[in-house]
């Protein structure tokens, strides 16, 4: 009866370790192509060439050198291919931390409607000890940190792309250049 006790307690405390790192593995991108977050946007009467060329003129606006961050532009196929950064800052325990989220993103134009993919994630935590930078990146220090904790981060990436996809949506209807 004992034997079988232990059995049954061995066997619940591996179940929980797969299931928690089952847990950290889906909520924070660990390696290329493990998260990706996607989302196609619909508009009305709008052609290929000017959904790009409205895009475009997005990801120069909205990035600091659209030259430095766009690795491919093919008007034809109406796709633009780029890397992009952005800094935001995550509550830990009662404390404040930044995170600078990496992330490759691709732009796809049809008539009526974009289709866009953010993934490649490479999320840094900086810990500032004493006036000095360590930071962290997507390594299996991110392991030991707290499920709500890693449910932040996850909440912070959402965050950063739902405020990018808003953007975008609403300069590629509002981008109708005025008549001079």
């Amino acid at each position: 009866m004992k034997r079988f006790l232990v059995l049954i307690i061995v066997l619940l405390i591996s179940c929980i370790s797969v299931v928690n790192a089952q847990v950290v593995d889906s909520l924070l991108p660990l390696r290329n192509d493990l998260y990706t977050i996607e989302e196609i946007l619909k508009v009305d009467s709008i052609s290929k060439t000017e959904l790009y060329n409205r895009t475009l003129k997005w990801v120069a606006l909205n990035y600091n050198s659209s030259n430095e961050v766009l690795q491919l532009r093919d008007s034809i196929e109406g796709e633009l291919i780029g890397k992009g950064l952005t800094k935001t800052t995550c509550h830990f325990s009662r404390i404040a931390k930044p995170i600078t989220i990496e992330y490759t993103f691709d732009i796809l134009c049809k008539n009526n409607r974009i289709k866009v993919i953010y993934n490649r994630f490479v999320v840094t935590i900086h810990n500032n000890i004493n006036g000095i930078d360590y930071p962290y990146t997507n390594s299996l220090e991110l392991y030991d940190m707290k499920e709500k904790d890693l449910l932040r981060v996850h909440k912070s990436i959402k965050s950063s792309i739902s405020q990018s996809l808003i953007s975008l949506k609403n300069s590629i209807v509002n981008g109708k250049d005025e008549e001079w």
